[in-house]
């Protein structure tokens, strides 16, 4: 009995001894190597460290894998207990943070990158646009030095030629002035002219008004004409209606006094010879007679409201009509302000062209020297 719990004294020693010496070397080796892998982790878990010095080397170091399920099953086959795996699950939702963390740095210096080159870029192009600027002006002021060379040249040829002209235009002075008067009389004439198509355009515009306004007013008697017809057939088909409600209502009258004139015969017979059965008859024909007189008395009602549909509708063609002639009125109205407007633009080129003619006239003719005496001998 002494030699067996010496034994197990002795196998409780030295696994003490072999868990402490793994913790030492888990200690060291997570202060020399960095994070722990799953292998690490599930070594120092089944061979005896605890669970508190287990967590607190994860909180130092923190763990080189994820969490996943396989991960989580084999910890726990291993034995690993809840603080341990909470552990883990922290350590690894920070490996998590940071490696996102570092992917948004990596992203926002790669679009800082990326800014870097198209600045440099834009600032090759705007360079590169501003020595083609500068090229332009260049090429533009030797330009312009050319053209003000060439101006020169041009003025001093119109000079020369300006002198030339003078001593031709003193030859054409008595040309021109009789030109003058001759375009003087010619204005003159064109004024009388234009005086008259102005009255002639004015008469013909003051009698197509005139010829608007006849046929407005006869387009307007003729319906009001039509719009008399019609209110007199209306009043004379009603009155015919009005005649035929009466003659029907003096015929129904006289028949009804005629059926009771007969009715009283009738009973005086009746009360004379006692004959019930032909009294029934004779009410049963009656009754037949009163319904026969309904029926026609509806049959006229109806052809009366046929009747008035009808007029309806005919002043309703009527006021279209009247409708479609006034929008004709407005056509034709539109279409002798459009002749007018087409006139008045005719006249005012005519005008313009005939003011430009002058103004050419004008500048052709010669400007008068002031007249000197030639030098004395």
């Amino acid at each position: 009995m002494n030699r067996h719990i010496s034994k197990l004294r002795r196998s409780l020693i030295s696994g003490g001894i072999i868990g402490l010496f793994a913790a030492i070397a888990a200690m060291s080796w997570a202060q020399k190597m960095g994070p722990l892998t799953l292998e690490h982790l599930s070594y120092l878990v089944t061979h005896g460290v605890t669970s508190s010095r287990i967590v607190r080397v994860i909180e130092d170091h923190g763990v080189a894998f994820e969490l996943d399920e396989s991960a989580l099953q084999q910890l726990r086959r291993d034995g690993a207990t809840d603080d341990i795996l909470a552990a883990v699950r922290k350590m690894a939702n920070r490996n998590v943070e940071e490696r996102q963390r570092r992917e948004r740095v990596e992203e926002e210096a790669r679009k800082r990158k990326v800014e870097a080159d198209q600045k440099a870029q834009e600032q090759a192009r705007r360079k590169e646009e501003e020595q083609k600027k500068l090229a332009e002006e260049k090429r533009q002021r030797a330009e312009l030095e050319r053209q003000k060379q060439e101006e020169a040249r041009k003025l001093k040829e119109q000079a020369e030629k300006k002198r030339v002209e003078e001593e031709a235009a003193e030859k054409r002075k008595a040309e021109a002035e009789q030109k003058a008067q001759q375009e003087a009389k010619r204005k003159e004439e064109e004024q009388k002219k234009l005086a008259e198509e102005r009255r002639q355009k004015a008469e013909v515009e003051r009698q197509k008004q005139e010829e608007a306004r006849r046929l407005k007013e006869q387009v307007e008697k003729k319906r009001k004409e039509e719009e008399v017809k019609r209110l007199e057939e209306a009043k004379r088909q009603k009155a015919d209606l009005e005649r035929k409600r009466q003659d029907e209502a003096k015929r129904l009258k006289e028949e009804r006094e005629k059926r009771a004139h007969d009715e009283a015969k009738r009973i005086e017979e009746e009360k004379r010879q006692g004959d019930l059965e032909q009294r029934k008859q004779e009410a049963l024909a009656r009754e037949k007679t009163e319904l026969e007189q309904k029926r026609v008395e509806i049959e006229r009602k109806k052809q009366e409201e046929s009747i008035i549909r009808q007029l309806e509708q005919a002043k309703i063609r009527e006021a279209e009509a009247a409708k479609k002639h006034a929008e004709e009125l407005r056509k034709l109205e539109e279409a002798r302000i459009k002749e007018l407007e087409a006139a008045r633009k005719k006249f005012e080129l005519e005008r313009q062209q005939q003011e430009r003619e002058r103004r050419e006239l004008e500048e052709k003719k010669p400007r008068e020297r002031p007249f000197t005496l030639p030098p004395t001998l």
